[in-house]
This record gives structure tokens, C-alpha cells and sequence, in this order.
């Protein structure tokens, strides 16, 4: 029995110094990548790569981010009310985290209010188009799943309630006031 806690013990020791030799190992790496060539220690061009993946990540989000616009003014998948950040990720062949942290970064705004705000706009050109347009109707062309959340968004992005804003907008178009205020 003895013997046993002493093999223990030395596989235990053996492993501790492992440990240890691996983290000295990696900070003499981090320092040697830091050292410029004078001798003084340089912590930036250890974080040089950082910088570079940041560059590299605010390209790929520019990128996205005219892929995200051009789909959303040449398709309008927004029109459709069972719209998903998933489907969108797939279309753009990006993933759903990448594409969710693009639009907060771009847009201030998450998946859904993005998408909302679309729906919105394309609530208030259609009206302007029609203006016989029922409130529902417009719900239901802009993409919306409900009536409540279209009002909810609409008083969201346009500060007034759709009724409100399509009163005000019937009463511009008739007096030929600035209807882009609205």
C-alpha cells in the first residue's frame, strides 16, 4: 500500500512540474514576442495581431453589412412575418452570432428591431401609394404578424400610432405639405 501512495505522489509531482513548465514555456513565448529589437520590451506588437484580427473583423462587417442592405432593398424578405435571423444568416452565408453582433455594432438596433424598422417604412410607402389602405391591410403588406406589434413598431419608429400618421399624412398630401417629416 505504501508503494501505491508513492506512485501517486511522483505521477502528482510529475504533473505539477508540467504544469509548470508549460506556463513559464508560454510566458517566456509572450515576452520574446514583445521584446523589439533594441531589447525594450514592446507589449503592442505583442498585441499586433489583435489589431489586425479587429481590422480584419471590421472589413468582413462591412461586407456583411452591404450584403445585409442590398438583400433587404432588392428581396424584402421582411415581407414575410415568420422572418428569422437564421433564414438571413443562411442567405448571406454568415451564421446567426456573426450577423446578430454586425447589425447591434452597425445598426444600434438587435435583429428584430432592424427588421421592424423596415417593415415600418415599407407600411408608410405603401400607404403613400394607396391611401385607401386599411390599417390591417398595411399590418399584413408590411410584413407584420399582428396588429399590435405593427402598431407598437410603428409608434416606435414614427413617434404617432399608424391611424394617427395616416391621418396626418392625407391631410399633408391634400394641402401639399412636406410629407417626409412624417
Amino acid at each position: 500500500m505504501y508503494i501505491g501512495i508513492s506512485v501517486f505522489k511522483a505521477e502528482a509531482l510529475k504533473l505539477l512540474l508540467l504544469a509548470v513548465n508549460l506556463a513559464l514555456l508560454v510566458k517566456i513565448l509572450y515576452y520574446s514576442a514583445a521584446k523589439s529589437e533594441d531589447g525594450e520590451l514592446n507589449f503592442s506588437r505583442a498585441n499586433q495581431f489583435d489589431l489586425q484580427d479587429l481590422k480584419k473583423t471590421n472589413s468582413r462587417f462591412e461586407e456583411l453589412k452591404e450584403r445585409l442592405l442590398t438583400y433587404f432593398e432588392t428581396e424584402k424578405p421582411y415581407l414575410d412575418s415568420k422572418l428569422n435571423i437564421k433564414q438571413v444568416s443562411v442567405y448571406l452565408y454568415s451564421n446567426k452570432t456573426y450577423l446578430s453582433r454586425m447589425i447591434n455594432e452597425n445598426f444600434d438596433s438587435n435583429f428584430s428591431q432592424f427588421v421592424n424598422q423596415h417593415r415600418v417604412e415599407e407600411a408608410k410607402r405603401l400607404f403613400a401609394d394607396d391611401t385607401k389602405l386599411s390599417i390591417q391591410q398595411l399590418c399584413d403588406l408590411s410584413g407584420f404578424g399582428s396588429t399590435a406589434t405593427f402598431t407598437m413598431a410603428f409608434r416606435i419608429f414614427t413617434g404617432k400610432t399608424p391611424a394617427d400618421w395616416c391621418r396626418e399624412y392625407k391631410i399633408k398630401s391634400k394641402n401639399g405639405g412636406d410629407k417626409e417629416n412624417l
